[in-house]
């Protein structure tokens, strides 16, 4: 896929952006790039042990593509993956609490009273459970997001705000979240399209060789539950435990052909003067 971060490095001596501005603009993306990643690792170890799901994405690919290759940055043509990115970020939650903020007046909020000068931090897993805002909100139900549906499947509702507060609230909520929308979608599409995902529970010693020592500590459940099969309680984001995910073409050589062809695409990308970046 081409690379927003490239985009900075090709354009950094054309003076658009401030040094500053940059670094900025570097970290925002280094951090979406984070955040796409954990969710994707949640979700694909919960798709791994429902097929169905993995069928009914498969389906709805075939329906708006046929049989040409989805291209992955045509973004949210096919609803159903749309929506699969969406509940995953309400349901897991890669991070767990929003961005500290500090009061700048007393305010009064549901009758209790807060000062001047508190830092208030908001449970945003908490916030993407409440009865009120979602249905069933401890089940990951893709459908509440499809159809005129925002957030509950017993009423249609105009889309009004974010769907969640996986990237933060007002107007310090994160810059990266349409790169992350963007790039969870295109890995998610592709990933659909080409593969059939099953869980293979791994042994230790196979944990150990594959995963980082804190995944490996443990395999995560075939329900990949948001709290039980974290690594850790008390960490700003949410990383899940190691879960052995096996992967079958659906189609080996129409996955060569793509791999071989896609790679010629992206050699024909005009490249940045190595002795400018």
């Amino acid at each position: 896929m081409p690379s927003q971060m490239a985009e900075v490095f090709r354009n950094i001596n054309d003076g658009t952006l401030t040094h500053n501005e940059e670094l900025r603009l570097a970290t925002t993306l280094t951090g979406s790039g984070m955040a796409t990643g954990t969710t994707l690792t949640w979700l694909s170890a919960l798709l791994a042990a429902h097929p169905e799901m993995q069928e009914k994405a498969y389906s709805a690919i075939e329906e708006v593509y046929g049989d040409q290759t989805p291209d992955p940055l045509d973004t949210d043509r096919v609803e159903y993956i749309k929506a699969l990115g969406t509940e995953a970020g309400r349901y897991f939650t890669a991070i767990r609490l929003g961005f500290p903020r500090e009061t700048h007046e007393d305010v009064v909020v549901d009758g209790v009273h807060i000062p001047k000068g508190v830092l208030v931090v908001y449970n945003s897993y908490q916030i993407n459970r409440d009865s009120q805002r979602y249905d069933y909100p401890q089940e990951f139900i893709p459908e509440r997001w499809m159809d005129g549906h925002y957030g509950r499947t017993d009423i249609k509702q105009p889309k009004v705000g974010v769907p969640h507060l996986n990237h933060g609230a007002g107007r310090r909520a994160c810059m990266g979240v349409h790169s992350v929308n963007r790039s969870l979608y295109g890995n998610l599409t592709l990933l659909l399209h080409f593969f059939r995902l099953e869980r293979a529970p791994l042994s230790e010693a196979a944990r150990a060789a594959v995963f980082p020592k804190l995944r490996a500590v443990g395999e995560a459940s075939l329900e990949v539950h948001p709290i039980d099969d974290q690594i850790s309680a008390c960490d700003a984001q949410a990383v899940p435990l190691a879960a052995g995910i096996r992967l079958t073409a659906r189609d080996p050589d129409a996955l060569a052909r793509w791999l071989t062809e896609g790679h010629r695409e992206l050699d024909q990308w005009e490249r940045p003067n190595e002795a400018d970046v």
